[in-house]
């Protein structure tokens, strides 16, 4: 037993010598929020503030890689001018107004699909909640851990709509 003892105290003695202290001898997960740290911030009272307080680069909205964002349906040449040469259907070869509406309502509809940004999607005891917004519910001293996982995890895990990542919310709720 003195022999353990004394193998300890020399390791921890290692330790100090290198710079490593007992507290900082465990590396801090940037990708998990822990009870200790929510403490450590009295302003902190639901998981949502962990997060925005503590890891805000959590809550950006991905950019849009690929889909209906990036495609190409043509440049200006490989549309139709007005100046056709006329068909038996439309013999002077313009388009009409009903046709430039319905292509001006699609392009708009590709624009609107493409422009369109979520953020992280959130899951409370691995259940997925409507909004981000919902892990507002969870208070402070209830959270067991918070885990952030990237778009490509989240979308091998959950499947398809987590190009912004998962936040996951674990807890200490009693479970029945």
């Amino acid at each position: 037993m003195v022999k353990a003892f004394g193998m300890s105290f020399a390791a921890l003695g290692l330790l100090v010598a290198v710079g490593v202290t007992p507290a900082t001898a465990q590396k801090k997960d940037r990708n998990v929020i822990t009870p200790d740290e929510i403490k450590e911030r009295s302003e902190i009272t639901n998981a949502y503030d962990a997060v925005r307080m503590l890891r805000s680069p959590w809550l950006r909205v991905a950019r849009a890689k690929g889909g209906l964002g990036s495609a190409s349906f043509g440049g200006g040449s490989a549309r139709p001018s007005a100046k056709t040469t006329g068909s038996e259907d439309n013999p002077t070869g313009s388009i009409d107004a009903a046709s430039q509406t319905a292509n001006s309502s699609r392009s708009q509809m590709l624009d609107d699909q493409a422009s369109k940004k979520s953020g992280p999607v959130a899951y409370i005891d691995d259940v997925k909640v409507e909004e981000l917004e919902d892990i507002r519910n969870v208070r402070a001293d209830e959270v067991a851990e918070i885990r952030y996982m990237n778009g490509n995890d989240a979308s091998g895990r959950y499947g398809a709509g987590h190009e912004s990542g998962a936040i996951l919310v674990k807890t200490n709720r009693i479970k029945h």
